[in-house]
């Protein structure tokens, strides 16, 4: 695919959701699974990555695009962020072959969602005096 078709395509997706699922409360982020859903069905939520894992082996630049094209219609990049770049991106560089297997083509697919939890135990939220206190 070359980088026009590829464009276009995310372009096209993009607007056809926006024409089909009118934002109800600009105040509120709105549930963007079925947009990277269909992104996914085309390989196009996380082109950089190889074939293998659900991408398109576009570099780098592929998925900035993506990212570029959702923060330009006002859509919210977050769970995107934290799925395709943040986890993602750790998994292709750091995960083991069966981590990689497991999780890279459901992120690519618009399947799996991540979320990053951080923990301070000076700030009040030290994740392990919370379980402890639960059990």
């Amino acid at each position: 695919m070359n980088d026009v078709n590829f464009k276009s395509k995310i372009k096209c997706i993009i607007d056809n959701y926006l024409k089909s699922n009118e934002l109800q409360d600009p105040r509120l982020e709105p549930d963007l699974r079925a947009l990277y859903k269909q992104l996914g069905q085309e390989q196009l939520l996380s082109p950089a990555w190889s074939q293998q894992f659900g991408g398109l082996d576009l570099g780098q630049q592929a998925n900035l695009f993506v990212l570029e094209e959702l923060v330009s219609r006002g859509l919210s990049e977050t769970l995107y962020l934290l799925s395709v770049h943040f986890v993602g991106g750790i998994l292709n560089i750091a995960g083991s072959e069966s981590q990689k297997k497991r999780f890279l083509p459901e992120i690519a697919a618009g399947r799996t969602f991540f979320s990053i939890l951080y923990t301070e135990p000076t700030s009040g939220s030290d994740l392990s005096v919370a379980a402890k206190s639960c059990r």
